[in-house]
């Protein structure tokens, strides 16, 4: 994630990384802090039907942010 934050003045803010795995799919989630903590998901590889994306978009992401607005 640190190579993401160095591009951030070129390319905007990081969202989330998502990185396969022979075993697990990994998606790594910025959180808004000012010393830049991580949240790290794991999904498991077995289940090719479930649209990842989505659940990060739509689930996690609105989640963390709620979360994030009420430190």
């Amino acid at each position: 994630m640190s190579t993401r934050i160095d591009m951030r003045s070129k390319l905007g803010k990081p969202i989330y990384s998502s990185t396969l795995y022979e075993k697990v799919k990994r998606a790594t989630i910025l959180l808004d802090n000012k010393d830049s903590p991580i949240l790290m998901v794991s999904f498991d590889n077995d289940n090719f039907g479930i649209d990842h994306e989505s659940i990060i978009m739509n689930g996690i992401l609105p989640l963390v942010s709620y979360d994030m607005t009420r430190i």
